[in-house]
């Protein structure tokens, strides 16, 4: 993010017809929210009467009785759960923009079209729909 940040702020000073910029100010935020959500295989709603009801078998294989029910410990029959974590981020600059040459001893200076030649590869921009 940090690096978008850095870019979108050079990409704004060539815009803006200046050779270097400084940032005096910025923050940046982040929004972390993780999502658990289940999908039962089998999963019916029988209405108030019938909350507790679900599908019971028994079946004959091998010699031997076994017992299947939705909520077993078979892999294929139990629930699948989606967990997922998703990051939004916001930030912003406060940046001086500059002509001219840059001062060599100025604090977080950047030369803007270096800046965009040295980050402009690793910019991924978003998919048009």
């Amino acid at each position: 993010m940090e690096g978008y940040l850095l870019y979108r702020a050079a990409e704004l000073t060539v815009q803006s017809g200046y050779d270097w910029f400084r940032i005096t100010d910025h923050t940046t935020e982040t929004d972390r929210h993780t999502y658990v959500e289940h999908f039962p295989r089998y999963e019916p709603y029988y209405g108030s009467l019938y909350l507790n009801w679900r599908p019971h078998w028994r079946y004959y294989r091998s010699g031997v009785w076994s017992t299947w029910h939705p909520y077993g410990r078979d892999p294929f029959w139990s629930f699948d759960t989606d967990v997922r974590t998703v990051e939004r981020f916001e930030a912003e600059a406060d940046i001086l923009m500059r002509r001219g040459p840059m001062p060599a001893n100025a604090a977080r200076a950047f030369d803007a079209r270096k800046v965009m030649a040295d980050l402009g590869p690793s910019i991924k921009w978003p998919e048009e729909k």
